[in-house]
């Protein structure tokens, strides 16, 4: 359960930090996107919820590439 809460937080300062539109701030903001997003496919697969997992891979990805490119 506090696993959840994590990913939540995780993911919420993302968007917080991403919603600010600094330039400097956004690799950060995408790397804790990636993080919420690596907290989240641990829980999908934990629950055996392949869709989610799926999804959550894609957003890990995707973040991950946003953060190569802000960097």
């Amino acid at each position: 359960m506090i696993m959840r809460w994590f990913g939540f937080f995780l993911a919420f300062t993302s968007m917080w930090v991403l919603a600010q539109a600094k330039v400097e701030t956004q690799a950060f903001g995408w790397f804790l996107g990636c993080s919420s997003a690596l907290c989240w496919m641990f829980i999908a697969n934990t629950d055996k919820d392949l869709p989610r997992f799926l999804m959550e891979t894609m957003y890990f990805i995707l973040a991950a590439l946003a953060v190569y490119n802000w960097l």
